[in-house]
């Protein structure tokens, strides 16, 4: 093996290895935020809901009311304060991720036990710190984020 495959080897040992750390990260944000989200009563009904290559719905949740909230959920991490931090969750739910996940929403809704109900959009941004003995994790929950 010459040294440019070596290079390329660990550059995407690297690349893999970030993807893994980022993945595990979005599932710890979305275990908290389906945790929060029980602690409101809501009931989870969903998560990780796919509707084909329309696009994907983090959580599911039907409250005390039994309305319907698709929830996009959000996780950043950050070296200081957390402070600052919600903003940057919400600019990633921009106009692109609200169409796939409007159309992901309509495909849930057209179950039949769902048919019948109203249902909105909401969005949690959970800030955890890199090291979480010198911070806390922030949750930051908009009801009715988008239309």
């Amino acid at each position: 093996m010459n040294e440019s495959q070596r290079l390329y080897r660990s550059q995407a040992e690297r690349r893999h290895n970030r993807s893994l750390k980022a993945k595990r990260i979005a599932t710890r944000g979305e275990q908290l935020a389906a945790q929060h989200l029980q602690e409101k009563s809501y009931e989870v009904v969903a998560r990780n809901y796919r509707a084909g290559r329309a696009g994907e719905i983090d959580i599911v949740v039907v409250d005390n009311a039994g309305i319907v909230i698709f929830v996009e959920v959000k996780t950043r991490t950050t070296d200081g304060p957390v402070f600052g931090i919600p903003e940057l969750g919400f600019e990633a739910v921009g106009y692109r991720k609200q169409r796939r996940i409007l159309i992901a929403s309509q495909k849930f809704m057209a179950q039949p036990e769902f048919a019948s109900r109203r249902w909105r959009y909401d969005v949690i941004v959970i800030g955890i710190p890199r090291d979480e003995s010198r911070g806390e994790i922030e949750i930051t929950h908009v009801e009715n984020a988008f239309d």
